[in-house]
Order: structure tokens, then sequence, then C-alpha cells
């Protein structure tokens, strides 16, 4: 009986790692989730589809996840407090300029715990030139899984999430996820 449990939950866990797609990335294929046959579960994890959202920047315009298909997209989640996240962003300032045109660079601003005045101060210190989006009451910070900060995922032209990085990077690490970001087909 011990060995039947044991093979059903290792059939499970092999349905559940998913296969591989053109990009040579995993992902799950929904089949009882509820989404259609072929379609790609949303979770924040390479090879997935990133998790929709809706966000407001901070000059009040909505920015829709699901929206930015057909871009590729670099996600940074920040806090003003966290002092990895003020050492890391005039690196991703000077990325976002480098890679203008080729990658979009949008802030998630933590802001359930964060104040408002001290993200735009953030803003302004660090001469941010792309979106700053602002998680008002933490939920997309959850959707993402973005309990150490900062985190950075980069997202291709199809919605799929690329890469996953928790904690601060490095400038040759962060270049080194743009440009692979870049090279997708």
């Amino acid at each position: 009986m011990q060995y039947r449990g044991l093979l059903t939950a290792l059939l499970l866990m092999a349905v559940l790692a998913g296969v591989k797609n053109a990009n040579g990335l995993e992902q799950n294929v929904a089949s009882r989730n509820g989404t259609e046959p072929g379609t790609v579960a949303s979770l924040p994890q390479p090879g997935y589809a990133a998790p929709d959202f809706i966000l407001t920047d901070l000059e009040g315009r909505h920015v829709k996840m699901s929206e930015l298909k057909g871009k590729k997209l670099f996600l940074n989640f920040w806090a003003s407090w966290c002092p990895p996240c003020n050492d890391e962003m005039p690196d991703v300032v000077k990325l976002s300029q480098k890679y203008k045109g080729q990658v979009e660079f949008y802030g998630v601003n933590l802001t359930a715990q964060d104040k408002l005045e001290a993200a735009r101060k953030f803003v302004e210190t660090y001469k941010v030139n792309f979106p700053t989006l602002l998680d008002r009451n933490g939920d997309v910070a959850r959707r993402y899984q973005a309990f150490a900060i900062p985190t950075t995922l980069t997202v291709d032209q199809n919605g799929i999430v690329v890469d996953r990085r928790n904690g601060q990077l490095s400038p040759t690490a962060m270049e080194g996820l743009i440009r692979n970001l870049v090279e997708l087909k």
C-alpha cells in the first residue's frame, strides 16, 4: 500500500514538473486548473506566465501586465527603506537607458510597506526614468512572491517569466539577465 502511495506521488510530481517550451524553458501546461489545455499556468517563476495585475503609476496611469504582451520586461520590486534597493537602483537606471527600446523597465514600489512620499523621494533621488507602479495593498507583491526585496523578474514578449532573482544584483548579474532576455527570439 505504501508503495502505491509513493508511486502516485512520484507520478503527480512528474506531471506537475511540466514540459519544455519553444525557448527551452520549463513550463507547466495547465490542464486541471480551469484554463485551456496548452496554455501556460501563471506563477512568478521561470517558464510560467507572469501573473496579471493592474497597478497605478506615480502619474495616476493604470498599467495592466497582460497588456504589455509583445514587450520584453524587467520588473524590479523595491521599497525606499530597503538598503539593497537603494544600492541597486543606480545600476537599474543606467541599464534602463542602455537597453531603451529593447526592454521595458518597471519598478514596483511596495507601497503597502512604504510611504508614498518616501517612494516619490526615492524616484527623484535616483532619477528613475521608467514607470514606478504602486502596490498599495500588497496584492501584487504576494502574487509575485516578492518576500525578499529587491526582487527582479524578466519577462519575455509572450508574457513568460524568463528569470527571477531575489536580493540585490551586481551590475554584471543584472546585465546578464537583460542580455539573456534581449537575445530571446
